[in-house]
Parts: structure tokens; sequence; C-alpha cells
């Protein structure tokens, strides 16, 4: 079984002037392969639990591409799961 998740690291390293870069993170028989998406954002516009950007127009500067990004993002993790395959597991 594969499990798929997007994460926002928050450090120092992967701050860049976009942002903090968004990666994938495939998870298979207690083995994790991570992938840059090239996706970026500041922590107070990604939701960790959902897993999503922020949308709630209470929070000052959302990401503008937000809901394209959110709908993207559903389809990478729920949709056709065959662009694992391109990830090792040994």
């Amino acid at each position: 079984m594969k499990y798929a998740s997007f994460k926002m690291w928050i450090a120092d390293k992967y701050h860049y002037k976009e942002g903090y870069a968004i990666w994938l993170v495939v998870r298979k028989n207690n083995k994790r392969k991570v992938m840059a998406l090239g996706i970026y954002a500041e922590p107070h516009q990604w939701n960790d639990k959902l897993e999503m950007f922020v949308t709630d127009k209470r929070v000052p500067k959302l990401h503008p591409d937000r809901i394209y990004l959110n709908e993207w993002l559903t389809q990478k993790k729920f949709g056709n799961t065959s662009h694992y395959s391109r990830f090792r597991f040994q």
C-alpha cells in the first residue's frame, strides 16, 4: 500500500524568496521518498492538517493561486496514482 501526503518543512535550508517549499511525501512498506513540487508558500498560507493552502479570506496575504493549487494537489493525492510509480522503493 502506498500513502501520499504533502508537507511544508519550515527550515532555513528550505526557505526561498517565494516562501517554503511544498513537498510530496510517498510512503510504502515503512520507506519514504520525497520530491519537491516547485510550489512555495509562507507558513500562514499553508494548512498542515488539511495539507492544502489556506482559503479563509480572514487570513491576510493568502497565496494568489490557492484555489488552482488546491485542486491540483487534490488531483495528485486522490486521483490517478500512477505517477507514484517513478518512486523506487528498495
